[in-house]
């Protein structure tokens, strides 16, 4: 199954941290996922890149707002073409795009009716190792500094990661403000939302 990460702080950190070491890994959720939406296919993978519709991609920078805006209509257009091409099988469009300071992350699907692939996010001041090897985000202030998103939590404490509800685009900001949009489409349905909410 494919899996998402994402990671963005204002220190390095060893990839190893992400992929392999947690005790929920990237490399565990993708061969024993608990969360997973179709099980009739427990291996699948799209890749659609250079898809986004940005006005001058020769451009460094971005605004967050102009990412989210080329992201909305890439959206669109996948889901003309879909439309064009009569396939009426629903698609799941989790994307991830950044220009190096600002992330843009969905979690989409092209239904009304059934949830979109998984989605989390979990920030703070560090990710981190403890004594007894599991992982953790650490709130040792008010500042942010670390933010992941990931299609699972990377570790097992619930209070660290916040789900990501359909249909819903987040916005990374360059000073680590992490702000959730709706994506109010023909596919996007306030009840779900709300339910998912409360």
């Amino acid at each position: 199954m494919c899996r998402m990460l994402v990671f963005k702080g204002e220190s390095p950190i060893l990839l190893a941290d992400l992929l392999t070491r947690p005790a929920h890994s990237i490399i565990t959720q993708s061969v024993s996922c608990k969360l997973r939406v179709d099980l009739r296919r427990p291996m699948n993978g799209t890749l659609i890149s250079n898809c986004i519709n940005l006005d001058n991609p020769m451009r460094k920078r971005f605004t967050h707002n102009e990412l989210r805006e080329a992201m909305l209509k890439t959206i669109a257009q996948i889901n003309k073409w879909l439309e064009e091409a009569n396939v009426s099988e629903i698609s799941l469009l989790n994307f991830a795009v950044t220009d190096g300071e600002n992330v843009i992350c969905t979690r989409y699907i092209t239904s009304t009716t059934h949830e979109a692939a998984t989605l989390f996010f979990s920030s703070g001041s560090k990710f981190t190792s403890e004594e007894n090897g599991q992982y953790r985000m650490l709130k040792a202030n008010k500042r942010e500094s670390v933010v992941v998103v990931a299609s699972e939590p990377l570790t097992y404490e619930r209070m660290d990661w916040m789900v990501v509800p359909t249909n819903t685009m987040i916005v990374i900001t360059s000073k680590f403000n992490v702000l959730q949009y709706p994506i109010i489409d023909k596919h996007y349905t306030p009840e779900k939302r709300q339910s998912f909410l409360h």
